[in-house]
């Protein structure tokens, strides 16, 4: 889906799923950086 780039926290950085919604027959995913100061692993 996404192509070569600089995101925040490197390529080896994990996102937190914030939200799923079903819209009709599609399904929104919504993600944000996990904290790696507070979360665990």
């Amino acid at each position: 889906m996404l192509g070569p780039a600089t995101y925040p926290g490197g390529p080896a950085a994990r996102l937190r799923l914030l939200e799923t919604r079903q819209i009709d027959d599609v399904v929104l995913l919504r993600h944000a950086p996990k904290d790696t100061s507070t979360e665990p692993r």
